[in-house]
């Protein structure tokens, strides 16, 4: 004669959930049924909130974790976002149910997802792509910040190119180069890179107000 297989339900609740305290999870998790008296809880701290670490939700883990049982399985949480801090996080937390084949049920949705339905490589793929392009986004916003910075950079240098040009083609006794450069706030090497010789700096400007 076969065994009748039980049916167990594995609550689980966590702190650093925004829109959810523990007391609401524990409110919504009573009002479907779920005993609490076995559940899985993850207390933080603020400081472990405000880091939001996978390796904080310890209880998480150890329920993930443990040895699929003969029993049927389903975890209740609150709502889908308890499972971690990301979609990535969540992503895995489902693929790992997927895999011991236990159904999540989140209250919040009124939905029971089965360990049929939760595919672990699909999940596991969701999750790595969406740590991917927040990579990519990432490095966009650090090649764009380097742009905008060398962008800061170039007008500064016109700027200072424009205040020495016309002290540039003034008399060595009246100012010298030095004090230009110090004036400035470019070498005397760089102002003579951009701005050609004194000498050639006075002619051209001797050549201005003859016309």
């Amino acid at each position: 004669m076969s065994k009748t297989v039980r049916a167990r339900s594995i609550p689980y609740l966590r702190d650093g959930v925004p829109g959810l305290t523990m007391a609401e999870q524990e409110a919504a998790l009573r009002a479907a049924g779920a005993d609490l008296a076995a559940a899985y809880r993850d207390k933080l701290t603020k400081m472990q909130i405000k880091r939001r670490t996978s390796g904080s939700l310890s209880e998480r883990a150890k329920m993930l974790g443990a040895p699929p049982s003969r029993a049927t399985e389903t975890i209740y949480v609150a709502s889908l976002r308890v499972l971690g801090w990301t979609m990535a996080d969540i992503s895995r937390s489902l693929a790992a149910a997927g895999r011991r084949n236990a159904s999540v049920h989140a209250v919040d949705r009124g939905r029971t997802f089965t360990g049929s339905t939760l595919d672990a490589e699909l999940l596991d793929a969701l999750a790595d792509t969406e740590k991917e392009m927040r990579g990519a986004q990432s490095a966009a916003g650090r090649s764009a910040g380097v742009l905008a910075a060398a962008a800061a950079r170039e007008r500064r240098r016109r700027a200072k190119i424009q205040q020495a040009l016309p002290l540039w083609s003034k008399p060595p006794g009246e100012i010298s180069a030095a004090e230009i450069s110090a004036l400035v706030g470019m070498s005397v090497r760089a102002l003579h890179y951009h701005l050609g010789s004194r000498e050639d700096a006075r002619a051209k400007a001797r050549r201005s107000n003859d016309e």
